[in-house]
């Protein structure tokens, strides 16, 4: 939703973009994937698990993006990298007890 509405304003841009069907398909996955099928399991979440667990898996996220990027973009896993991930887990571990 939030691409179709950012879309008028490309006009104002000097960028000329070719829209040709390997684009359509990666902005359609973004879209649908990324956004849509990332808020109903959020809503999913909420629906079978309080509100204070769900909040608290969020701090996951950069954890895997780390993770997905080392594993598929072949980023480098500096030592704050690590350091940063013992912490994550730490933090909501430690959010997580009751």
């Amino acid at each position: 939703m939030g691409t179709l509405l950012f879309i008028p304003f490309l006009t104002f841009t000097r960028m000329h973009i070719k829209i040709n069907f390997p684009i359509f398909l990666s902005l359609f996955y973004l879209s649908f994937f990324c956004s849509v099928l990332g808020y109903l399991l959020y809503n999913y979440g909420l629906k079978h698990l309080s509100v204070s667990q769900v909040v608290n898996l969020l701090n996951l996220i950069p954890l895997f993006g780390a993770i997905w990027g080392v594993i598929y973009l072949k980023e480098t896993l500096s030592f704050l990298k690590i350091i940063g991930g013992i912490f994550i887990i730490s933090g909501v571990s430690l959010s997580s007890k009751k």
